[in-house]
């Protein structure tokens, strides 16, 4: 983890950004309380969400209740694959902050930074809403790889959908949105996007070969996520329409000026 951080950092120094302007803004009023809701969603159903009903064990499950589609990648199971995708979502939680305060160690760090996080915040409360509200089976369930504890207790049913894959993707397009409006060259900005996306598809593929998320688990957390690592930065962007006014004895002009 720590030495993907570093080479993350270092690609960070070798790209020097040709823009500081500032483009984003942000209502501490507003945001905050955001952050701070959603964040609360996102831990909160872990510690008062009941044990597992008797008829979700997996006992009770059949195989042929999983759609075609899905069931081509029911049978994977591999715990290597699983705590290397959580060493990764946890990597792709600090760079984003590193890289920017490399790029970026000003006022307007906090900023951007705040925007990330509740991008972050607000994907993770969508993602634990659904997941509890749905209550999918996780791909596991329908084999014998994996033992009966590790099938009989609430998170074997919280695969749809994916929480990591959502984690991943909301972080990697809000935090490449924002940096890649300092850039101008094209190299830059597909460097900007491109590892990020990277790490978060490999995030997917981990989870899926990991036997924790059938693929329209991860499809479904990528477009989320995606969607609103986009959003959150789009709403925070400062506006450059001004409405132009003046006067005179003579009369009074009106005018608007923006960027389309």
């Amino acid at each position: 983890m720590l030495k993907r951080i570093i080479i993350l950092m270092f690609f960070a120094t070798i790209i020097s950004a040709n823009d500081k302007k500032t483009y984003y803004d942000v209502d501490y009023n507003i945001d905050i309380p955001i952050i701070i809701t959603s964040t609360l969603i996102g831990v909160l159903p872990r510690f008062i969400t009941p044990k597992l009903p008797s008829y979700m064990k997996s006992e009770n499950l059949n195989i042929d209740d999983v759609n075609s589609f899905d069931r081509l990648t029911i049978y994977n199971y591999n715990e290597t694959s699983a705590k290397i995708s959580d060493y990764m979502v946890a990597s792709m939680a600090i760079m984003p902050f590193a890289i920017n305060w490399i790029e970026n160690n000003d006022t307007e760090y906090f900023k951007e930074s705040l925007i990330i996080i509740e991008s972050i915040a607000i994907s993770s409360a969508l993602n634990n809403i659904v997941k509890y509200a749905i209550s999918r089976p996780r791909p596991y369930i329908y084999t014998s790889k994996a033992n009966t504890k590790e099938k009989n207790n609430r998170d074997a049913h919280l695969s749809f959908y994916s929480g990591h894959t959502t984690f991943a993707f909301s972080t990697a397009v809000s935090f490449a949105t924002i940096m890649s409006k300092r850039f101008d060259k094209t190299w830059q900005k597909s460097l900007i996007w491109g590892i990020p996306l990277t790490l978060a598809s490999t995030v997917a593929f981990l989870r899926i070969n990991a036997g924790k998320h059938f693929l329209t688990d991860v499809i479904t957390g990528a477009i989320i996520g995606s969607s609103i690592g986009w959003i959150v930065p789009y709403l925070h962007e400062k506006s450059s329409n001004q409405i132009l006014a003046g006067g005179s004895p003579e009369g009074f002009m009106l005018g608007y000026s923006g960027s389309f």
